[in-house]
């Protein structure tokens, strides 16, 4: 819901597919989890101003495959594109819009991403992941050495300009 809602209900009735869009209007949480697990694709929209973005780790722990823009905080770090979802160049709907038909038009690869990006969460990003590494962290630290994490919380995390993330993403794709 938010104020774009009665503009984006009336393009649906334009187009014609306000029958097959459903505007939920806000939602407590847990509603929220039980409508991302009957999904199959999620698709965020928030560039850099939303921080994290901690509704792709909720999708990606439903088992959607995201389609997100790659400004987001969080989708450098958890996407990795072509394997447990899809990035897309901030402002640039024809690449989200790509994403989103390809992964329509390949169900085998959406379901394959999908279980990829939820084993990405529950294997990696999670709070207790993040509770061992920050132990480990500590411990290091006491003994003088700290080698942060490969990946996952408590790993690196390079400094990328905005403008060159989506660049960045595609390089490490490769």
């Amino acid at each position: 819901s938010g104020e774009l809602q009665p503009r984006m209900e009336e393009l649906a009735r334009e187009y014609g597919v306000e029958e097959r869009v459903i505007f939920y209007g806000f939602q407590k949480p847990e509603k929220v989890r039980e409508i991302m697990e009957r999904c199959h694709i999620h698709v965020f929209t928030s560039n850099h101003l939303e921080g994290w973005g901690a509704v792709v780790n909720e999708a990606m722990n439903s088992g959607c495959c995201e389609v997100a823009n790659v400004q987001a905080g969080a989708v450098p770090y958890l996407i990795r594109h072509g394997k447990n979802g899809l990035a897309y160049p901030d402002n640039n709907y024809e690449e989200m819009e790509k994403a989103v038909r390809f992964l329509l038009d390949n169900p085998d690869k959406r379901q394959q991403m999908g279980r990829e990006a939820y084993k990405t969460i529950t294997e990696l990003w999670n709070a207790e992941h993040g509770a061992a590494e920050l132990l480990r962290m500590m411990e290091e630290l006491l003994q003088g050495c700290f080698e942060p994490a490969k990946e996952g919380p408590l790993s690196g995390a390079p400094v990328i300009s905005p403008g060159k993330m989506y660049a960045k993403m595609m390089q490490d794709a490769i």
